[in-house]
């Protein structure tokens, strides 16, 4: 069989794709929905292109248990946040999304129950999410430094737009999420993964300062083997022999009483696990990618409380139709670890990793392409 056949090209990107995959893995445009719309309207591409919101993929990486879904889960909840100034309404993109998200999110602050671990089995999962520019961040007075800000990240923005019509710059962004024992097995057995993280416009890593020791060794080897990878499969892409992507390291679970105090101070972090456990994370980055395309950010899905407390802490399982606690075997009331008062949940610098991202990656995109 000729393998041609195998794939099919995107009208978008023009990029191949395999047959088997819902979404372009150049430009992440849903090919199956798209077939589904050319087939009852044949003038839905054109319409579809012309309000087609920019692209951007982000691979998140780390080890087991350093919050990578949570992270997801939590910009999504941002759009509860009683915020007058927020900058971004933010859509989940496709239902598969929308179904994961919204049940995590509901589990989340309705339950105290974070997201389940990732399946070390299961194929890399893609949230998808449009990012648009709010209302409250576009009224006639900011529109104008609103919309030199988008020109920055985009590049495409007509100067002489309406803030009415600035809904059409939106970034259609895909969150890629592996579980943190993928990073770590065999290289051979995990070419998706990694196509995934080569492929990436900008890559979220998270480490729980808690427990450093671990995470140095994990992203010491993920490190290491996407700048092989890039090596065997796209060594032009490669910048002072150095990975080309933007990376927001980003120091989770910052509601830990241990180094709450630092949430704005990500570089007390650094020098802290400096003197804790001898490693500087900062030289550990810098080893395989561009010391001015590394940021560093603190950031906590679910806040303290009013004294300062994290609101991480046992809590009791509970049915979720009836409210009461789910009794075991024995008689007893089951606890997990959970968020406390989870309605009052209130995340520290969530999107501060992806606006960062945005305004780095987007500039240099067709460089990457």
């Amino acid at each position: 069989m000729d393998a041609e056949i195998l794939y099919r090209e995107c009208p978008r990107c023009h990029g191949k794709t395999g047959v088997q995959y819902k979404y372009c893995v150049h430009c992440s445009l849903n090919l199956e929905k798209l077939d589904l719309d050319v087939l009852n309207n044949p003038n839905s591409l054109q319409k579809t292109e012309k309000t087609m919101a920019h692209e951007f993929k982000i691979a998140m990486w780390g080890p087991r248990t350093s919050g990578k879904t949570t992270y997801v889960t939590a910009v999504y909840n941002t759009t509860s946040d009683d915020d007058p100034g927020h900058q971004w309404d933010i859509q989940l993109d496709d239902l598969e999304s929308m179904n994961t998200i919204m049940e995590m999110s509901d589990n989340m602050r309705s339950w105290g129950e974070f997201p389940p671990l990732t399946d070390p089995a299961s194929n890399p999962i893609n949230y998808n999410f449009l990012f648009l520019p709010s209302e409250k961040a576009v009224s006639k007075e900011s529109s104008t430094s609103f919309l030199e800000r988008m020109s920055k990240w985009i590049g495409e923005v007509p100067s002489d737009m309406k803030s009415g019509e600035i809904g059409k710059v939106g970034l259609r962004v895909t969150f890629t999420d592996v579980a943190g024992e993928r990073y770590t097995s065999d290289l051979e057995r995990n070419q998706e993964v990694w196509s995934r993280l080569v492929e990436a416009d900008g890559l979220i890593c998270l480490l729980d300062p808690a427990s450093p020791l671990d995470h140095f060794s994990a992203t010491d080897k993920l490190l290491n083997r996407l700048k092989y990878k890039l090596t065997q499969s796209a060594p032009e892409r490669l910048v002072q022999e150095r990975i080309p992507h933007y990376i927001a390291f980003c120091f989770s679970k910052i509601d830990n009483e241990q180094f709450y105090q630092f949430q704005d101070s990500p570089e007390q972090v650094i020098d802290l696990l400096k003197k804790t456990s001898g490693q500087n994370v900062r030289r550990k980055l810098e080893n395989y990618a561009i010391a001015s395309r590394i940021r560093f950010f603190c950031i906590s899905s679910v806040g303290v409380d009013e004294n300062k407390k994290t609101r991480v802490g046992k809590i009791l399982k509970l049915n979720h139709e009836t409210g009461e606690p789910i009794i075991d075997g024995d008689g007893k009331s089951i606890e997990i670890t959970g968020v406390i008062a989870p309605h009052e949940i209130k995340a520290i610098h969530i999107l501060d990793p992806l606006e960062w991202l945005f305004a780095q990656s987007l500039i240099d995109i067709k460089k990457y392409r």
